[in-house]
């Protein structure tokens, strides 16, 4: 009779896993640009000439796209890393080279070089622990709150439950690609990207090797590539090959679609899978494709500022969604200082598989008269909640209110939990400490107490952390004389 363990070791539950990346250092960086700098970027161009002397957007832009990815395929050297399951955080390559140091000295049969190979190794943990702890500190000590959030699942060993797609039917591609262009297949005489008749004038818009330049240089290199196997880190150094092809796909109002394929990995909402609408699509596209539509998307903003609705916050500059909150809240508590009157909010929930939010409104009554206030696409369910607690808090005030059924996370909600300390602390504090109770922001204080202790640091107070915000998003509305809430504010003599 055998008995086996009911432990097992972690290096016998799962094989190692290993993956294929890619190093990237200062001189291949430098290596690749001057790849690119001695290319002749005309021959591209001058390939893609038709017989009616125009040239194939579509050709010009593959070519360049293809050869781009094949020189980083070459210059760029590849490594191969295994991850071993019981692997620790602090290894490095120096604790590596001397473990393998110290099985060659165990095999040779030098007692004196077995010796110091173990002194060696036990001296390279030590620094490689001491470097890993200071890495974790410095975490919470710069001011990335993406970096605070991965030491706090380092140090709490936070694994999040993986969601993976139940079933293996084959056919399930093809189910979630009629699932998600079942709108298009219902209009099937609708042409899309085919401009309207009598726009036969062309673009006049029309980018800068400096803008392009400026917006490659903002990419972040851990984004990653799209369809076109064109990393971020790549686009740094390559600039000048893209400005001519922007300002073609500008003057012809066409896009190549090299940069409009898109790799749709859909991710379960749930963790049981019962309907295609439990998935939820996420889009990769090329990095190229949105520096283009950032670059221009600037100069939409720039050319039409005035022509927007006053109530639009979304793509316009210094708006943000506290203040479409802050309006809302605005208008109803201004409208119900009045004899008899009331507020009537009214939200309509969004269609299974739409990501377009339909507007709410509201609807504003003094008597029998009624005044609709519709804001545009432009704010979040969760803000517009908060104008229902306004009238509910106004006992004299008959409200008639229709609302999510998550209107209450914004008053009681656990203050333990992660969405609670990022939404208070930081962009809705400005709407919503103000209305907090007294017991919400003693729970919310002692939230802070606990992260000094843990850091060793010194937080500001809620108080403060509120005031300032305040104040500075008073300044930015004062110096914007085209902002909606820009009346609400008056300079003393003194200005």
């Amino acid at each position: 009779m055998f008995l086996y363990p009911a432990y097992r070791q972690l290096l016998k539950q799962a094989p190692p896993v290993g993956k294929t990346i890619k190093v990237w250092t200062e001189e291949t960086d430098l290596v690749l640009q001057d790849c690119f700098d001695t290319t002749d970027w005309e021959v591209f161009r001058t390939a893609a000439v038709g017989e009616d002397c125009t040239v194939d957007l579509e050709d010009y832009a593959s070519g360049v796209t293809s050869y781009i990815s094949t020189c980083i395929e070459t210059i760029v050297p590849t490594k191969r890393c295994r991850t071993y399951p019981n692997q620790k955080p602090w290894i490095n390559c120096d604790v590596r080279s001397m473990l393998r140091a110290r099985s060659t000295a165990f095999l040779s049969g030098n007692a004196e070089d077995y010796k110091r190979a173990r002194y060696d190794l036990r001296r390279s943990i030590r620094q490689a622990k001491r470097q890993y702890r200071v890495k974790l500190e410095g975490c919470y000590t710069s001011a990335d709150s993406r970096r605070m959030w991965q030491g706090l699942r380092h140090i709490t060993d936070y694994q999040q439950r993986s969601r993976e797609v139940t079933t293996s039917h084959t056919t399930l591609p093809d189910e979630l690609n009629e699932f998600y262009a079942r709108f298009e297949a219902l209009n099937p005489d609708t042409q899309r990207g085919v401009m309207a008749e009598g726009s036969t004038q062309n673009s006049s818009l029309a980018v800068t090797s400096v803008e392009v330049c400026k917006t490659l240089k903002k990419i972040n290199p851990r984004k990653a590539a799209g369809p076109d196997n064109i990393p971020g880190h790549a686009l740094k150094v390559c600039s000048g090959m893209f400005v001519d092809i922007f300002n073609l796909s500008l003057a012809q109002s066409f896009v190549p679609s090299c940069f409009k394929t898109t790799i749709i990995v859909p991710l379960p909402k749930k963790s049981v899978v019962t309907c295609l609408n439990d998935y939820r699509p996420v889009a990769l596209t090329p990095i190229v494709m949105k520096c283009f539509e950032r670059i221009v998307m600037s100069h939409i903003q720039e050319t039409i500022p005035d022509t927007l609705d006053p109530l639009q916050f979304v793509c316009h500059q210094n708006r943000s969604t506290d203040d479409a909150v802050n309006t809302a809240i605005h208008t109803a508590l201004t409208h119900l200082e009045g004899k008899d009157t009331y507020v009537r909010k009214l939200f309509s929930t969004d269609p299974p598989g739409l990501c377009a939010e339909p507007p709410p409104v509201h609807t504003l009554h003094r008597g029998g008269e009624g005044e609709n206030l519709q804001f545009p696409r432009c704010s979040h369910q969760r803000g517009f909640n908060l104008v229902t607690q306004h009238a509910l808090h106004r006992p004299e005030v008959p409200a008639v209110v229709v609302f999510s059924e998550k209107a209450e996370e914004i008053w009681h909600v656990s203050p333990n939990s992660q969405s609670t300390i990022e939404s208070f602390l930081t962009s809705s504090i400005t709407v919503v400490y103000r209305n907090c109770t007294a017991q919400d922001r003693k729970a919310l204080q002692r939230v802070i107490k606990t992260a000094q202790s843990i850091s060793g640091a010194a937080f500001p107070s809620l108080q403060d952390i509120y005031r300032t915000r305040v104040i500075r998003r008073a300044h930015s509305i004062i110096r914007d004389s085209t902002h909606p809430q820009h009346s609400f504010f008056t300079l003393l003599p003194s200005g």
